[in-house]
């Protein structure tokens, strides 16, 4: 027999749908970036290894130990996407819990999807391109070339 009643309120029905509706704020943001960074670190993965593989450098140590410390910083300039959105819900008052935007107003709420996916997206583009340049510069100026 199914637990599920069909005479349940909608409020009853949601917060069984959506685990973390009765969470903390902060809770909510952290989780939901996190479900993100694999997104995130997938994208620079395969940004920069086909930089490398254009810039046709050979494999040294240096450029193993590059990719790593690039990675290492590339997920610390990460933490800054649910750092600022958390300063920013903390700051502007933004306390209410917000899985979806139902506002009409023109800015999101500072602790909606919406807005974390705007900042997803612009740290990722900005991500790659820094990854993009970054890689072709080292690839070019820094490391030893083909012998």
């Amino acid at each position: 027999m199914s637990s599920d009643n069909p005479f349940a309120s909608p409020a009853e029905t949601a917060s069984a749908a959506e685990p973390l509706a009765d969470a903390p704020v902060w809770k909510q943001l952290v989780i939901r970036w996190e479900r993100l960074r694999p997104l995130y670190n997938g994208v620079l993965a395969i940004v920069g290894l086909t930089t490398i593989a254009a810039a046709r450098h050979p494999v040294s140590i240096e450029l193993v130990f590059g990719v790593i410390a690039w990675g290492v910083g590339a997920n610390l300039c990460y933490f800054l996407g649910p750092l600022a959105q958390l300063y920013a819900s903390v700051l502007w008052g933004d306390d209410t819990p917000r899985t979806t935007t139902t506002s009409s107003r023109f800015v999101a709420s500072t602790s909606s999807t919406s807005t974390t996916w705007l900042l997803f997206a612009a740290g990722t583009i900005f991500s790659v391109l820094a990854t993009v340049v970054g890689g072709t510069v080292l690839a070019w100026s820094v490391l030893p070339g083909p012998q």
